[in-house]
């Protein structure tokens, strides 16, 4: 009866045993999932660990940047002061600059105020008060000037003793000749043509004005001439 009550026993448990073999299988299965789990989280850990490292030294080079470019601005805001005095400093200087301009400009028109007042008080001193009109033909005496003839209407004025006698003195009268001449050829309106006939013009002017250099004598006096040799 015992051995019946063990057999009767060992099949009543038969299928608890089996059931607990089949749970002990699935926690066998679920430790190595779990254990393979494990692994994969501890290789991620180390990723993440390596990762958190290269950030780290990502942060201190980001860091000396900053500290770089701070000290960076600082020199800036300093450098932009400078400047900002300097800026001050040339508007200041243009300022003075723009002044002496002014000035400078003022006393150029004052100088050429007076130059042009003393020329027309040696041009008045010069002048006087009487002037006499000449009208000298290039063409010989006795000969009426015809069309395209030259004609050199001189005005003498003050036709005095002095007035000869300074002449003769400075010898204006070449001078006079020759820049008349120069005139006349750098308008380009004559030739050498009229270059010759102002050169005789300048010897009749400087015969009028020096007598005691006459060579050619007016048509007057030439006149009186040819009636005494007649």
């Amino acid at each position: 009866m015992v051995l019946a009550g063990v057999g009767g026993a060992a099949v009543l448990l038969s299928p608890r045993v089996e059931q607990l073999e089949v749970r002990c299988m699935q926690v066998l299965q679920q430790n190595e999932a779990l254990e393979a789990h494990t692994s994969s989280l501890a290789a991620a850990k180390q990723q993440l660990q390596q990762q958190l490292a290269e950030l780290s030294a990502a942060k201190a080079q980001l860091d000396a940047q900053v500290a770089e470019l701070t000290a960076q601005q600082g020199g800036l805001l300093q450098h932009n002061q400078q400047l900002a005095g300097r800026i001050e400093a040339l508007q200041g200087s243009q300022q003075q600059l723009q002044q002496a301009a002014q000035q400078l400009q003022s006393q150029v028109a004052d100088a050429h105020d007076k130059l042009a007042e003393h020329r027309q008080q040696q041009q008045a001193a010069v002048g006087g008060d009487v002037s006499a009109g000449v009208a000298l033909p290039v063409a010989p005496a006795g000969v009426a000037p015809g069309q395209g003839d030259l004609t050199v209407q001189v005005t003498v004025p003050g036709f005095t003793d002095a007035l000869v006698s300074r002449v003769a003195e400075a010898e204006l009268v070449p001078q006079f000749a020759s820049a008349l001449v120069s005139r006349v050829k750098d308008s380009g309106l004559v030739g050498h043509a009229v270059d010759a006939a102002l050169g005789r013009v300048g010897q009749q002017l400087g015969s009028m004005l020096c007598p005691w250099k006459w060579r050619v004598g007016l048509p007057w006096q030439q006149e009186q001439q040819r009636q005494q040799q007649q």
